[in-house]
């Protein structure tokens, strides 16, 4: 399955904040947006996933139109919203956070099914499912979001800053486990400011300033294009883009991520 932004503007009551923005993400692909803290790449994901209604222009998913659809309903045609600042719910265990996610999933599969899934791709969590999850570090929550976000069976992950506020190390974890996903066929739009890493997993970026797409393209064309290394790239974790050092790294960290501080 595809998305088409079309000359989407959105915004805040009165306040425009996103201009003419049109974007594509094809099957398997990871696309990421890249701008500076203000720029408008968390109201595009949630003008995505219908948290914040398109004033003008279209979404178009799978060849539909859906931009005047419910974010429940964009959720179950595919499209599941990882929000910045991870926003687990607190006071309830790994197990209950993770109900929570598949309390709607695409195509009626097992939630069975798809907790082994999770647990492939996040081995620590079995052992923890009766923890409370407000006792976890930032890494760890940020790793049970993404969990709970792909308990829908999404087909298109939209992850808004996954990287905030998280040490070097577990940055580099969560970029491999990122590019983990489109192996298994899921797609990805991945707002971030952590440039340098993100353009390292991706195969296109976006480059937003003011609520404007000001440049796309390969993701390796921007991570050597002048203007972007002078603006973006001196932001980040310079391993992250050389993939042996960042797999050396999430090997280190594979057993013991679920105990950083």
């Amino acid at each position: 399955m595809s998305l088409e932004l079309r000359g989407i503007s959105s915004g805040y009551g009165a306040s425009m904040v996103l201009h003419d923005i049109s974007l594509a993400v094809a099957p398997g692909e990871i696309v990421t947006l890249i701008g500076a803290n203000g720029a408008g790449k968390s109201s595009l994901a949630k003008t995505i996933s219908g948290l914040l209604p398109a004033i003008g222009g279209t979404i178009v998913w799978d060849g539909e139109r859906i931009d005047r659809l419910s974010t429940a309903e964009r959720l179950r045609r595919g499209i599941a919203h990882v929000p910045e600042g991870r926003q687990v719910f607190a006071g309830m265990t790994v197990a209950e956070n993770l109900a929570m996610g598949a309390t709607i999933r695409r195509g009626g599969r097992a939630a069975s099914g798809v907790m082994d899934e999770i647990h492939a791709l996040f081995p620590i969590l079995a052992p923890r499912m009766g923890d409370i999850a407000g006792n976890f570090s930032g890494g760890q929550q940020q790793m049970l979001a993404i969990a709970r976000g792909l308990m829908s069976s999404p087909r298109l992950l939209i992850l808004d800053e996954p990287s905030l506020g998280l040490a070097p190390l577990l940055i580099a974890e969560i970029f491999q486990l990122i590019a983990t996903l489109r192996q298994r066929g899921i797609s990805v739009l991945l707002a971030e400011q952590n440039a340098r890493a993100a353009l390292s997993i991706a195969d296109r970026g976006a480059v937003i300033e003011n609520g404007r797409l000001v440049m796309q393209g390969a993701a390796h064309a921007l991570l050597h294009a002048p203007g972007i290394a002078e603006r973006y790239l001196g932001v980040g974790v310079a391993s992250a883009v050389d993939p042996a050092a960042s797999g050396r790294m999430a090997e280190r960290l594979r057993a013991c991520v679920w105990n950083d501080g």
